[in-house]
C-alpha cells in the first residue's frame, strides 16, 4: 500500500514481537499494541478514524471474534470502506463463526451499517484452503 503511495497507514496486532516487524519496515504512522476482543472493550483509537481499514487472516479461533466487525465499523468513517479477508473454513465451518459471522454482517447491512460491495472467493488463498473477500462500504 505504501509503495501504491498511501503514506498514511496505521497497524494494529496484539503481538508485540509482529508490531516490531511492522517498525523495521518504516512504513506506519502510528502503531497500536491491542487485541479486538470480546470483553476487552475498544482499542483506543477515537470513531470515525479512518478512510479505510483493511484485515487479512485475522479473523478466527483465538484471534478476532465475530464481534470485531463492530469495532471495525466504528473506526471507518462514513463512505469509507471494510475490507475483510477469512479462510473459507472460517466462514464455513468454524464453530462460532459459520453460523454467526456473515449473519451479524447482514444484520449490519440490513440495519443501515454498511452496505456489501462484494463477496469474493478464493480457491488458493493459503496453501490448499480458499479465502473469502468481504468489502464493504460504511454508511
Amino acid at each position: 500500500m505504501y509503495a501504491a503511495g498511501f503514506t498514511q497507514i496505521d497497524g494494529l496486532d496484539g503481538s508485540e514481537e509482529m508490531l516490531a516487524v511492522s517498525r523495521s519496515k518504516a512504513v506506519y504512522t502510528n502503531l497500536f499494541e491491542a487485541f479486538v476482543a470480546i470483553g476487552k472493550g475498544q482499542v483506543d483509537i477515537p470513531d470515525n478514524t479512518y478512510d479505510a481499514l483493511t484485515i487479512c487472516a485475522s479473523m478466527g479461533v483465538n484471534m478476532v471474534p465475530p464481534e470485531g466487525i463492530y469495532e471495525m465499523h466504528r473506526l471507518v468513517k462514513p463512505g469509507g470502506y471494510i475490507i475483510n479477508v477469512l479462510r473459507q473454513e472460517t466462514v464455513e465451518k468454524i464453530e462460532g463463526f459459520k453460523d454467526k459471522v456473515e449473519a451479524m454482517m447482514q444484520q449490519m447491512e440490513a440495519d443501515g451499517k454498511w452496505k456489501l460491495l462484494s463477496r469474493e472467493v478464493f480457491p488458493d488463498y493459503l496453501v490448499d484452503q480458499g479465502g473469502v473477500v468481504f468489502t464493504h462500504q460504511v454508511c
